[in-house]
């Protein structure tokens, strides 16, 4: 996710009128859980991270409408057609707000 993640979380920090105290950075979101793990701190997370379960690690959600994340659907010129027409739909069906072209 990199640094759009990072910049993002940052604003959402600044927002609700905090400013984190970065004492060690990570870029693999398993580093990251498991750096909570050894008590180097907390970290703020995607969802899906949550399926990195541990016994001593916490994930709970935000109340409020966390900051959504852009995400772009990309495949390589030349993809079947066929395979590529059924995926643009799927992803139009469940998560687009506009209608995806080839």
């Amino acid at each position: 996710m990199g640094a759009s993640f990072h910049n993002l979380i940052l604003d959402f920090c600044g927002q609700h009128g905090f400013q984190p105290q970065i004492v060690q950075e990570a870029v693999q979101m398993y580093t990251i859980v498991n750096l909570v793990a050894a008590g180097i701190g907390i970290s703020i997370v995607p969802s899906s991270v949550s399926v990195f379960q541990r016994s001593d690690v916490v994930f709970r959600s935000f109340q409020e409408e966390s900051p959504s994340i852009p995400l772009y659907a990309a495949w390589k010129t030349g993809t079947h057609e066929t395979v590529l027409t059924h995926f643009l739909e799927v992803v139009e069906e469940t998560a687009c707000n506009e209608e995806l072209d080839m």
